[in-house]
């Protein structure tokens, strides 16, 4: 017997399951991807010309060796489970979020899980008048607590640079993001 996803209830009602928690993070109507019209966890897919899940596409990249990033608008994952949803955003490889604005304690749940949260300085993801079929280069070199980055973004041969402010606001927080996280962290402080 195949049960369809709306007979089961949520993603989010399978807590205790991470495979199905990662899935599920952006399974969601709520989700308002300006890529494309539909609405939910999808995107499009400007190789094969298609609407994809935004789940398979990060799976994609992941296994392709290749970084991926979202653009969002203010107060990214205000009222969302922020534990989960920030753990499956590190789980499907996903490196940096550019937003307007964060939720705190969002924000400090990415940190954890070594995706870096950066807000836009004077740009948005209206003005900039993103497709998704850009590249994106962001100078990690100069990554300090509260600093100012450069990024570049490559669309039909035009470069636009654009200036990001890390929000690693302390310390502790830099030094979560660069060693990938907590879990890292605890293990390179006990030497394994």
């Amino acid at each position: 017997m195949k049960v369809k996803s709306f007979e089961y209830g949520t993603f989010e009602d399978r807590k205790q399951n991470a495979e199905v928690m990662t899935r599920g993070v952006f399974d969601s109507i709520d989700i308002k991807n300006l890529m494309i019209s539909k609405e939910g966890g999808y995107t499009k897919d400007y190789e094969n010309n298609e609407i994809v899940s935004i789940y398979d596409k990060a799976l994609a990249f992941k296994k392709q060796n290749r970084d991926s990033l979202i653009f969002a608008g203010e107060n990214f994952a205000k009222g969302v489970s922020s534990y989960w949803a920030a753990r499956s955003i590190g789980v499907l490889g996903i490196k940096a979020v550019i937003a307007k604005s964060f939720d705190e304690v969002y924000k400090e749940d990415l940190i954890s899980f070594g995706v870096l949260p950066l807000e836009f300085v004077e740009d948005d993801i209206k003005t900039l008048k993103l497709k998704g079929d850009e590249s994106i280069t962001i100078s990690d070199n100069l990554i300090k607590v509260n600093s100012i980055v450069k990024a570049e973004i490559h669309k039909n041969g035009i470069k636009i640079e654009i200036d990001l402010k890390t929000r690693l606001d302390t310390k502790k927080e830099l030094e979560l993001y660069k060693n990938r996280g907590i879990l890292n962290s605890f293990f390179e402080k006990k030497g394994l």
